[in-house]
């Protein structure tokens, strides 16, 4: 059965009505249709977002509640479980050898997608340490090497090969076969800071939130394998549920992807997932936001000894490419399939 894998929120609500979408919307659309709009739960209207926090679930991506306890109004392709909690003592920098290792033993052409920011960064020292050499194959944009300074030219020019280019739209990108890896997930992983401060960072979340809001989450949160008691906590929970899955599929929007690609994120694995919600290390030190992702940080110094872009990094919108305004959906049966909202029109 044919599933939306992927939309764009802010062009969906002009074409929902759309006879094409009839197949594919939910059991709950008449019920959870109108709530998603006027709640809103996701960041309706034009793009760029000009405020994507009318509500603390609306953001970038689209809104789906992975423990599918909050229904969704279409048929979403769910690959994407929450884990069930089991004994587990592996450290963040394991995890992420063993994922490199995982990946260079596929003996598949790996490319990378390397924005310049944290995620993608860890990702390439953790297979460069394993010298996977003509393995691998690096994409940036020179807005790439803005981002990350001398690491174009000190680890990549000369040991790999690689597509430099300007960003593109998705539908201008042409990538070899084999994996295609990117630095999503690990957002989901650590969670996203935003709006926490030194002030509401350990207090309960309650106290940051309305009772509306509070009643909305409250069956799933219920239902979630770990207590959630803080606002940083919170927010964590926030993406790592509502956001997991729209979040890894960042990759897939506006394009097509061949049946000889496989899309992979780098951390999304079931032992990363369970790396987070155990809280196996902490995420900062001292409640101090500017040790945000301190495992990751600390790995890449230890596997590059770049010790200012480690420790000094700050968030960017690190992104590959030119967000495509006309793209529409994507779903999937035996493969994914993009479409624009006037391919999607003639069908």
């Amino acid at each position: 059965m044919s599933k939306i894998f992927t939309y764009n929120q802010f062009l969906i609500q002009k074409y929902i009505d759309h006879p094409n979408f009839a197949k594919y919307k939910s059991e709950h659309f008449d019920e959870w249709y109108p709530i998603y709009r006027n709640y809103p739960l996701e960041g309706w209207g034009d793009y760029p977002i000009k405020d994507t926090r009318v509500s603390i679930f609306a953001s970038s991506v689209w809104f789906y509640d992975r423990s599918q306890t909050i229904p969704h109004y279409l048929n979403i392709h769910n690959d994407s479980p929450i884990p069930k909690l089991k004994p587990f003592s592996k450290t963040f920098a394991q995890i992420c050898s063993e994922r490199a290792k995982e990946l260079i033993d596929t003996g598949e052409k790996i490319n990378l997608f390397w924005s310049g920011g944290l995620d993608s960064t860890n990702a390439f020292f953790c297979l460069h340490k394993l010298k996977p050499k003509d393995q691998l194959k690096v994409y940036l944009t020179y807005d790439t090497i803005v981002e990350s300074g001398n690491f174009f030219d000190k680890y990549i020019k000369e040991n790999y090969e690689y597509d430099l280019s300007i960003p593109k739209p998705p539908g201008e990108q042409i990538w070899d076969d084999g994996i295609i890896l990117n630095g999503s997930a690990a957002d989901q992983a650590f969670g996203v800071p935003y709006g926490i401060t030194k002030d509401n960072i350990d207090k309960p979340f309650t106290n940051y939130i309305n009772e509306k809001d509070y009643e909305f989450v409250k069956p799933v949160l219920d239902k979630f394998p770990v207590p959630v008691k803080t606002y940083l906590e919170f927010k964590w929970f926030l993406s790592f549920v509502f956001k997991y899955t729209p979040g890894k599929r960042i990759i897939y929007f506006g394009r097509n992807i061949r049946p000889s690609q496989k899309v992979t994120p780098f951390y999304d694995t079931e032992d990363f997932q369970l790396w987070s919600m155990l809280n196996q290390e902490p995420k900062l030190l001292n409640d101090d936001l500017s040790t945000f992702k301190w495992p990751l940080r600390n790995l890449i110094y230890e596997n590059s000894g770049e010790k200012n872009y480690a420790y000094n990094k700050k968030k960017n919108n690190s992104n590959y490419s030119i967000y495509n305004p006309d793209w529409l959906v994507s779903t999937i049966d035996e493969k994914v399939n993009c479409y624009n909202w006037k391919e999607w029109s003639s069908l």
